[in-house]
């Protein structure tokens, strides 16, 4: 036990007990953000996959002050930032999750498995 120096903490006349902590049941809470962020995923899929549509089928489809090549590259950029941004959020942690958990020990692993 601590000892406590009444001169350096006025006030305080003795240890104090902690406060008691409830263990939270957080799976309904993560499966539904899990399926949240499917369906935005899902959307934001939808949504360069029209993009891209609108631009192969329509010929007259191009940015403003650009010629059609030009709209093509920034078209084919924002593509491949919108999939590094979903690998990057998504898929990085995933792995390095699994990275983690392969360097624990059965006794890691078994109690891992009895809390889920």
């Amino acid at each position: 036990m601590h000892r406590y120096d009444p001169e350096l903490l006025p006030g305080v006349e003795g240890p104090r007990r902690r406060p008691a902590v409830e263990a939270a049941d957080l799976r309904f809470d993560i499966e539904s953000m899990r399926r949240r962020h499917a369906v935005e995923d899902l959307l934001d899929c939808a949504l360069i996959v029209v993009i891209d549509l609108v631009f192969l089928l329509w010929a007259e489809a191009r940015l403003p002050l650009l010629d059609r090549d030009g709209t093509l590259v920034i078209l084919l950029a924002a593509n491949a930032l919108i999939v590094a941004g979903y690998v990057k959020t998504r898929l990085i942690p995933r792995w390095r999750a699994r990275r983690i958990a392969a360097t624990w020990s059965v006794e890691e692993r078994s109690r891992f498995r009895q809390a889920a």
